[in-house]
Formats: structure tokens, C-alpha cells, sequence
């Protein structure tokens, strides 16, 4: 049976932002053609042209597509922390949004030289995604806390900066980081061990600043 057309199409497109992502991350945008981005998602550059018009339409779509996947994650993280003590909101949140950064590096780092150039967030990403995440997910750190909702909104801006610089390191930049041999980063095992390390660090850098206490353990 054939695919239906939106199908490929959307397949087409996810290509295409995916090579484009990474080719904008090794090359800067002035240093990515669209030949490039087309030959490496195997399309013609009509097409790329097609579907997202200019480079800097396409440059902002690689950033947007990174946010859709964090909305995503964001939606299914919520009941869970709802349900849990403040110390395990804190342990899945800061467990979760590591890994989506670790796995979306070339995304962030289109989103930095951004931030860097312009001095602040895009607004629309702004007011459309962080101020309505710091202000629901202060209100509910400040009722699981008894912290001000100011202080934990900074506090939860310090870890998102944290998270953020964490996940652009190397392999083994985080291994030397977490006092691991630099030469097991094809060491899976070795790897995680470093991730988990980092983790349990930031970890205790937020809950400490709440003055939220580890759980006892019988």
C-alpha cells in the first residue's frame, strides 16, 4: 500500500530540518547553503525553498522544531511532578530536560548564538513558552516548597541555565567534568555514570537553595 502523501511529505520535512539543524551547527547559518542542506537531505533545493521559503525562516524552524519536542515533553511530565514530592519534582525534572538537551544539542546551539547575537530570547519564544513555564512552574515549586514563588523562579531559571550548559559539553568535556577518564566517551556505561554524576550535582545545588530535604529512606 503506498504512503500517503502528507506522509512523505512530512517525512520530507523532518529531513530536511534535521540535516539542516546539524549543518547550521557546525557551520553557522551564513555558513550553511542551501546546495548543502539539500544534497544532505537528499532533496533538490526547490524543494527546501518549497517548504520553508528563505534560510532564516528555515533557521528559526529548526529552533521551533526543538520546542515543539520540549512542549511535548513538558505535557507529559506534568501529572507526574504534580503527584510527587518536591524533591522528586526536582530529581525527574532536572533527570528529563538533561537528556532532551543532551539529545538535542544542535538545536541549542542554534538557540544560544541567537540569544548571544540578540542579547535575549526571541520574543515570541519568550512569551510563548518560558515566561508561562516560570510562572506556572514557580507557583507550584513555591506550594511544594513554602519558598517564595520569586525565589523559585530564579532558582528554576539558574537550573535551566545549568542544564543548558551541561548539555552543549562534549562527551569528554562531561567525563572530565565529572572526574572520569576522558577516553571512555565510546564507553556507554561510562557515560552514564558521568551524566547521572552531573545530575545528582545539580540536584543538590537546587533542592538546597529550597531548602528542600532528601527523602529518609528505611
Amino acid at each position: 500500500m503506498a504512503r500517503p502523501v502528507h506522509a512523505n511529505a512530512e517525512a520530507t520535512r523532518t529531513r530536511i530540518l534535521a540535516e539542516a539543524s546539524r549543518l547550521f551547527a557546525e557551520h553557522d547559518q551564513g555558513g550553511a547553503s542551501f546546495r548543502d542542506i539539500a544534497a544532505a537531505a537528499g532533496v533538490s533545493i526547490g524543494t527546501v525553498h518549497h517548504y520553508f521559503g528563505g534560510k532564516d525562516a528555515l533557521h528559526s524552524a529548526c529552533i521551533d522544531a526543538m520546542y515543539e519536542d520540549l512542549g511535548s515533553l513538558q505535557t507529559a511530565l506534568w501529572p507526574a511532578l504534580i503527584q510527587n514530592s518536591a524533591h522528586e519534582i526536582i530529581r525527574v525534572a532536572i533527570h528529563k530536560t538533561f537528556r532532551f538537551a543532551r539529545g538535542h544539542r544542535q538545536s541549542l546551539i542554534l538557540l544560544m548564538r541567537e540569544v548571544i547575537r540578540a542579547g535575549e530570547l526571541n520574543e515570541a519564544r519568550r512569551e510563548g513558552f518560558h515566561r508561562p513555564f516560570l510562572d506556572t512552574a514557580s507557583t507550584m515549586l513555591s506550594q511544594q516548597t513554602g519558598a517564595t514563588a520569586e525565589r523559585c523562579r530564579l532558582t528554576l531559571q539558574s537550573g535551566i541555565h545549568l542544564v543548558v550548559r551541561y548539555a552543549l559539553s562534549s562527551d569528554r568535556d562531561l567525563l572530565m567534568i565529572a572526574g572520569f577518564p576522558e577516553d571512555q566517551s565510546d564507553n556507554p556505561d561510562m557515560m552514564n555514570a558521568a551524566l547521572e554524576s552531573i545530575e545528582s550535582h545539580m540536584l543538590r545545588l537546587l533542592t538546597h537553595e529550597l531548602g528542600v530535604e532528601e527523602p529518609s529512606h528505611v
